[in-house]
């Protein structure tokens, strides 16, 4: 009876020793300081597939870096904007001014433009993937993409191993692909090529079919079309309709509608290492898409710069200052994409990448 009473006590002793270290753990996971960063995503419309792989990424950044004994306590905000610049505007106005977040993070230029002004209005940090120079100007901004240089370098490199001369340019009035056009336009002729055309359609446009009839009577011997869904899967339709028959290039939205691009090549940043890759596609059962990895990066720098960042007196998170200093001078940021260079602007550069769709797959061919 006296060792059914003693085993009794010690099993009360342990529950209770374990319930106590439960409550010292949670009562040291409250008391830290919540940081809170917001994202303004594309989670619904044309884009949602990529907003929603934006989303996920995130959400496994956070959670890996939750593994570590971190000293603020981090809560991630979503709002979607479907890609519209007003309801984008709305989301950052509540995510500063209702959810007091710290930091921001978007998807691609039209919003990362918008985000980029809000964000040294208001002293937050921003984190952008866009294929823009403009997006990480200022000091509040960073942009985790590859460079638009770089892509245009890789561009007309591909176009003189080929033998392109006379290239056409037709972009999406979006301020991302109106920005590269120009970069790559001015790129082409520094590089003796010809322009054949040089246009663009409205975001709202459906109809190419005029425009596809003005390009052929060029006669170029590649185009260079950037847009986003549904504009890119459409022109993919009509080219075809109209027996437009002349390689096609493009940045990242070409595997929209991979079946009408069949052949073509386009250019992306990397998608990661390997690991990443099979960690990804088996946390969260999607695949990487443009922007996944440099979007899981992103959050670790923004993190990694709030953890060492020094702080100042009587404040109990450092500023955006001090949490700026500390992510341009993280020399030593492991991150999953192979990152260049990192620029006073605070422009991560990484590698460019040719692929080609082949039997209705992305696949890498040139780098």
């Amino acid at each position: 009876m006296k060792i059914q009473k003693i085993t009794l006590g010690l099993m009360m002793l342990a529950a209770l020793t374990a319930c106590n270290d439960e409550k010292a753990d949670q009562t040291k996971e409250t008391t830290k300081p919540v940081i809170k960063i917001g994202a303004t995503l594309p989670l619904t419309g044309d884009l949602g597939y990529a907003g929603e792989n934006m989303r996920a990424a995130m959400e496994l950044s956070l959670k890996d870096l939750n593994e570590d004994d971190l000293k603020y306590k981090y809560e991630l905000i979503f709002e979607d904007d479907t890609y519209e610049l007003k309801k984008a505007s709305l989301n950052l106005n509540r995510m500063n001014d209702i959810y007091k977040v710290r930091a921001i993070m978007t998807f691609w230029g039209n919003i990362g433009t918008l985000a980029h002004n809000f964000a040294q209005s208001k002293h937050i940090i921003h984190m952008g993937c866009a294929l823009s120079d403009v997006v990480g100007e200022g000091k509040y901004n960073f942009n985790h993409a590859t460079t638009p240089k770089e892509h245009a370098s890789t561009l007309i490199k591909y176009y003189k191993q080929h033998g392109f001369k006379k290239v056409g340019l037709f972009n999406a009035a979006l301020a991302e692909c109106l920005e590269f056009g120009e970069i790559l336009k001015n790129m082409l002729i520094e590089n003796g090529f010809e322009i054949a055309f040089n246009m663009q359609a409205l975001p709202s446009s459906r109809d190419f079919k005029v425009d596809i009839i003005k390009m052929k009577e060029t006669h170029p011997d590649v185009v260079f079309v950037e847009m986003p869904s549904p504009m890119i899967e459409i022109f993919g339709k009509q080219v075809k309709e109209l027996n437009f028959n002349v390689p096609l290039t493009n940045i990242n939205t070409f595997p929209a509608a991979p079946e009408l691009f069949e052949g073509h090549i386009y250019l992306t940043e990397k998608e990661g290492n390997e690991d990443f890759y099979k960690h990804f596609s088996e946390s969260t059962k999607l695949n990487p898409m443009p922007c996944t990895a440099n979007m899981y990066d992103g959050l670790r720098m923004i993190v990694e710069g709030f953890e060492k960042a020094k702080i100042s007196e009587n404040e109990i998170i450092p500023n955006s200052d001090e949490v700026v200093d500390a992510m341009l001078n993280n020399k030593d940021f492991k991150g999953v994409v192979s990152i260049l260079s990192i620029d006073d602007e605070g422009n991560i550069n990484s590698a460019s990448v040719i692929k080609r769709i082949i039997n209705g797959k992305p696949t890498t061919v040139e780098k």
